[in-house]
């Protein structure tokens, strides 16, 4: 796994060596995918994270509160308080007149990502719909001003609102919020948040009860992850699988899930 990880960071530091903006008056380059997978490496190497992120240039407004957003993320899933608090005050301080209610968002996301690494459900659900609500707002601004719609924002804090919905066994209000998160990925053509999703949806039906639909979810889970090359998200569904044959009652199955 550390080397897995050691030739992933290898692989980001290189690929964002590069420039952060097309030039020549065109769009600027989409870091999305890059600071993804280095939230990622986060979870296994999180100062080897924070210092590749620190290395990435950025050209905009936009790329710097995305950043600052992935910084907090690594921040706060590794239960570090004191540091992703101050990233989330930046985060909501930022001039609403370049980043709309887009800061806003990204804060209480933050704030949501450290109340459920620290074990408080309760409180990552209302820091997380309040990130729902300002994302919101900030996409509904995008149509009209220059404002950006952070989707994958989004989809993270409807899935923290999942996944708390479903600890506490509200178990048709967790498949509402599932439903929020695909629609984000679905929106934002992201392969890898919405084959997460459908292994949610999959959980959620076999602790229902219902193997067939629970089958046929976590079948288009592991479809979607087959166009991917990401190891990281085999074992996620792994994982899965294997939880939801224990929900099923198939001790048998969800051992063998864990052992390939």
């Amino acid at each position: 796994m550390k080397r897995l990880a050691g030739l992933l960071l290898c692989a980001l530091v290189a690929a964002a060596a590069g420039p952060a903006h097309a030039g020549d008056g065109r769009p600027e380059l989409d870091l999305g995918p890059t600071l993804d997978r280095f939230v990622r490496l986060g979870e296994e190497q999180p100062q080897a994270a924070l210092k590749g992120l620190g290395g990435i240039p950025v050209d905009s407004a936009r790329q710097q509160r995305r950043r600052l957003l992935a910084r907090g993320l690594v921040l706060a899933s590794n239960g570090l308080d004191h540091d992703s608090r101050l990233v989330a005050d930046e985060l909501r301080l930022l001039d609403p007149a370049q980043h709309g209610a887009a800061g806003r968002a990204a804060g209480e996301l933050v704030l949501a990502t450290l109340s459920d690494t620290q074990g408080r459900p309760d409180l990552a659900e209302t820091h997380a719909r309040a990130a729902i609500d300002a994302s919101d707002e900030a996409c509904a601004a995008a149509s009209t001003s220059d404002v950006d719609c952070d989707l994958r924002l989004h989809w993270a804090a409807a899935t923290l609102r999942q996944r708390a919905a479903a600890g506490r066994g509200a178990a048709v209000e967790a498949r509402q919020h599932a439903e929020v998160a695909r629609n984000a990925a679905l929106r934002a053509d992201d392969r890898y948040r919405l084959a997460r999703t459908e292994a949610a949806f999959a959980l959620l039906a076999a602790q229902a009860g219902d193997a067939a639909d629970a089958a046929e979810r976590l079948g288009a889970a592991q479809a979607l992850a087959r166009g991917l090359v990401d190891a990281e998200l085999g074992v996620r569904l792994a994982q899965h699988e294997a939880a939801v044959a224990a929900a099923l009652g198939n001790e048998t199955a969800a051992r063998r899930a864990t052992d390939t």
